[in-house]
């Protein structure tokens, strides 16, 4: 059985209060700002923007498609039909032979005609034309539906990313953000027990001034008081990396610095660190991933069978625009003709 650990935002407008570019931010704020302005985040959802387009186009298969196709040809002759007259001429001369045998006149006039050709021309040496076409598939052999199954799962494989984007996202809020709590508190402890060696040093100085503590005690005194001094030092220092880490995740880099009001707490009732991480961690989002590019795979293995399968579908043409292209041999529209359509590929 698997379980799923999402940590809930609450979704409130967040009211920040800003001194000196101060910000006060409970975590519950800390995540609505960071679920508005994180970068990570908003390229995850750019993501699935741009998966749901890509399933558009693959739906769009699913309707007709229209297309424009011009053409101009040069040919090096003229298309003509030739019909010689002699077989016309011929048949005439032997009627009149056979009505007058030793006719001269009449039959070297149909010689002279004989001897020419009829030239039908057709068309023109320069030839020009602009066409629509319209094609709607009625069958591709699936290719569709298979298709829009990839597109589907492709919406998906992003969503998914999304939500791993937005769990590790949560989980370095958290530790951040209490991260940054908990230096906030090392500085104060670390700088109230300056303070207190501080004095504790002043007061050693003036005990040895009037000789109730020896040159030992006193020096003892101003290296613990410098040991913590560099404790302080280090603790701000690790304040400051974890001020710019939360300031990074939020997006909020131009604040002067974040106060996080949600105080620390201690649960002991909560399993330890591994458990979350083996629930929520990346290791379910990467199977739900691969189970996903698997059914992908799959609808696209499908989609290279149905290439042996005949697409058919409706096309229509109509032409715009002819240039010495007569309408007795080209005609300008054609509707309602079947497209058919076989691809066999042949197997390595």
């Amino acid at each position: 059985m698997h379980y799923k650990i999402f940590l809930g935002v609450l979704l409130f407008p967040v009211s920040l209060s800003a001194q000196n570019g101060e910000l006060s931010l409970t975590l519950e704020q800390s995540a609505s700002l960071m679920n508005k302005g994180n970068r990570t985040l908003q390229m995850a959802d750019k993501a699935v923007g741009i998966a749901r387009s890509e399933r558009q186009k693959m739906n769009a298969f699913w309707y007709p498609s229209l297309n424009a196709s011009g053409a101009y040809v040069h040919l090096s002759n003229k298309i003509e039909v030739k019909e010689p007259l002699k077989q016309f001429t011929d048949p005439a001369k032997d009627f009149v032979h056979s009505i007058v045998p030793d006719d001269q006149f009449i039959s070297s006039i149909l010689d002279n005609i004989g001897a020419h050709t009829l030239t039908f021309p057709l068309l023109e040496r320069n030839l020009t034309t602009i066409d629509a076409n319209v094609t709607w598939p009625l069958f591709t052999g699936g290719k569709r539906i298979f298709a829009t199954r990839i597109g589907n799962r492709m919406v998906d494989l992003a969503e998914v990313g999304r939500e791993e984007a937005g769990a590790i996202l949560q989980s370095e809020l958290v530790e951040t953000y209490y991260a940054l709590r908990l230096a906030q508190r090392v500085v104060d402890v670390r700088e109230q027990t300056f303070l207190g060696l501080q004095k504790h040093y002043r007061n050693a100085m003036k005990l040895e001034e009037n000789g109730m503590i020896n040159k030992a005690e006193r020096l003892f005194a101003q290296v613990t008081m410098d040991e913590a001094k560099r404790e302080l030092e280090s603790a701000r220092t690790d304040l400051n990396v974890a001020q710019n880490a939360l300031k990074v995740l939020l997006n909020v880099e131009d604040a002067t610095s974040i106060h996080p009001s949600s105080p620390l707490f201690m649960n002991h009732d909560l399993p330890d660190e591994l458990y979350f991480k083996n629930l929520v961690g990346t290791g379910n989002y990467v199977v739900s991933k691969l189970r996903i590019q698997e059914v992908m795979a799959d609808n696209q293995l499908k989609i290279s069978k149905s290439a042996y399968i005949p697409t058919i579908a409706l096309f229509g043409k109509q032409t715009l625009y002819a240039d010495n292209l007569p309408k007795n041999l080209m005609p300008r529209t054609l509707i309602g003709g079947v497209y058919l359509e076989y691809i066999r590929r042949t197997e390595p």
